[in-house]
């Protein structure tokens, strides 16, 4: 079960992140309520998974799915 609650860790995390631009700085009021929920939902279902998986092991786990995932899109934004 801890690996389904880190992957929809990772998922809400970067929805949340994905969202960012779209409040305005803060200012939208629903796109500011997505994100913090998002990052809530993310940090709750990480100490879900911290009980039974050690720190190393998680931290690594969403590593390897959200850093190659900014590495994509960082190449992208260069290009286009």
């Amino acid at each position: 079960m801890s690996y389904i609650y880190l992957a929809l860790a990772v998922v809400a995390e970067v929805i949340g992140t994905s969202l960012l631009k779209s409040t305005d700085e803060f200012t939208k009021l629903t796109p500011t309520a997505v994100v913090v929920v998002c990052y809530i939902v993310a940090m709750w279902l990480l100490t879900l998974v911290l009980r039974e998986m050690a720190v190393g092991i998680v931290y690594a786990i969403w590593s390897c799915i959200i850093f190659p995932k900014s590495i994509k899109q960082k190449f992208w934004d260069l290009i286009h």
